[in-house]
């Protein structure tokens, strides 16, 4: 195998990306095809970069070979790379006014140390390396790159979760500058266990005024979702009354996050566990919203074909050929 997949293959589960577990799983699933009765895959490219779409052929080929049955669900929308003319259809909708912000990068390195406990994992370093400082962007800002490259680090650093052993970095939009807020791919796990507005009741309980802006956000971004989606009944619904739905969910999430003035708002994946006509509906009326009270927003997914036409400048991470410690980051 390559010496990517070896590296993947040699980290611990809970050390690696969403992207990179979902190849660690095309893994498993190829070496259990002689035995398997047969393979189901559900929605298996939201996760995956696109030079990677190989991967996944590989496994198909591998149970056809075997005369094994494959079964695909996916939503609608998703393309499958192992079935000839099946493309995501261009986006034709509406463009969102850009609103140019800044990403000031001071070369920030992230150290993750070696653990013994809970799980082993060798100590690693990443350090984003600007092409420029800082860097221009018109938002909404398409953040892309490899499976395991630190877009969701970066993004973790830009909000102050995560810790920099050197370096700085902040975005800057009108003459402020700041941390970010982020609503992370694991929308599900973020709501522990609540509902939409038990949500936001539990996150605004001890200050009454931001959780009436939180409120006033959510009822603005799910009724700018719906009324958009009412356009087009072929869509379907976004969800009840009492809110019950991934979309419905994505929505808290974000709403929760507006409320907080700062600069900049990051999405990890927010097309994941959506139809493609949903995710471009979410993510436009977010940026809208966003924009409004004069927020930038980034974006990160790998299905940039998808999202072509909705966003106004991309940010780029890509490993720089020194032993993949240093990370390139260029603005278009």
């Amino acid at each position: 195998c390559s010496s990517d997949l070896r590296e993947i293959l040699g980290r611990p589960t809970i050390a690696l990306s969403g992207g990179e577990r979902l190849i660690l799983s095309f893994v498993k699933a190829e070496i259990l095809a002689p035995v398997a009765t047969g393979l189901l895959l559900c929605s298996p490219t939201q996760w995956l970069f696109p030079a990677n779409y190989a991967l996944l052929s590989r496994v198909v080929d591998a149970y056809r070979a075997c005369r094994k049955r494959v079964d695909v669900l996916i939503l609608n929308g998703e393309s499958l790379p192992f079935e000839n003319g099946v493309t995501r259809p261009p986006y034709s909708g509406p463009a969102v006014q850009s609103l140019e912000w800044e990403l000031e990068l001071v070369a920030p390195c992230v150290v993750f140390p070696e653990r013994r406990f809970p799980y082993e994992s060798a100590a690693k370093h990443i350090t984003f390396v600007p092409s420029d400082t800082p860097l221009s962007l018109q938002s909404p800002t398409l953040c892309k790159g490899p499976n395991g490259v630190g877009k969701s680090t970066l993004a973790k650093v830009l909000c102050q979760c995560c810790p920099l052993e050197s370096g700085f970095v902040s975005a800057r939009f009108g003459g402020f500058k700041g941390g970010a807020r982020l609503v992370m791919q694991t929308y599900v796990e973020q709501l522990f266990g609540l509902s939409p507005l038990e949500l936001l009741d539990a996150v605004f309980r001890c200050d009454a005024q931001r959780f009436k802006v939180g409120r006033a956000i959510f009822d603005e971004l799910q009724g700018a979702v719906a009324e958009e989606v009412d356009r087009n009944p072929s869509v379907g619904v976004i969800g009840g009354r009492e809110p019950d739905s991934a979309l419905q969910a994505k929505v808290a999430l974000t709403a929760a996050r507006l409320a907080s003035d700062v600069p900049l708002l990051v999405l990890d994946e927010p097309t994941h566990g959506l139809s493609l006509d949903f995710a471009r509906v979410f993510v436009r009326s977010v940026a809208t919203i966003a924009h409004r009270r004069q927020i930038a927003v980034v974006v990160i997914a790998h299905v940039e074909e998808a999202l072509r036409g909705l966003m106004n400048s991309t940010l780029s991470l890509q490993w720089l050929d020194n032993g993949r410690s240093e990370v390139q980051v260029t603005a278009s």
